[in-house]
């Protein structure tokens, strides 16, 4: 939710936000893509970091606190993902992030439902 609010905040009317969702065998991969006014380079490194705000977000209709990235990074790094944007000033932002697929039947040794077979029952 924090990405999608920081993608609406730095979206001038009539941009768009996108978010889009996929997946394959080992990871859940998010994505939250804005046409906002991007991020400089130097700025990139310091987003995920304490009370860090870029300078667009100081010229922004709704100021925050510094924390809502540094956070979303905390909750994605416990779930062992990663998270990581990409931008280039005047071209809008994409933030990702990546979470490995966990509580699948291959985790706990179990064949899928509806793998095919019947179950033995009880040995």
């Amino acid at each position: 939710m924090n990405l999608v609010g920081n993608a609406l905040k730095f979206t001038p009317i009539g941009g768009t936000v996108t978010v889009a969702l996929t997946a394959d065998a080992d990871a859940v991969e998010a994505a939250v893509v804005d046409t906002g006014p991007g991020i400089p380079p130097s700025e990139i490194p310091l987003l995920f970091e304490r009370f860090s705000q870029g300078n667009a977000a100081k010229a922004v209709r709704a100021a925050g606190t510094g924390l809502g990235l540094l956070i979303c990074r905390h909750l994605v790094e416990a779930h062992g993902g990663r998270i990581r944007v990409e931008s280039e000033p005047g071209h809008g932002a994409r933030f990702m992030f990546r979470l490995p697929r966990t509580g699948s039947s291959r985790d706990n040794g179990a064949a899928p439902s509806g793998a095919g077979g019947t179950d033995p029952g009880p040995r």
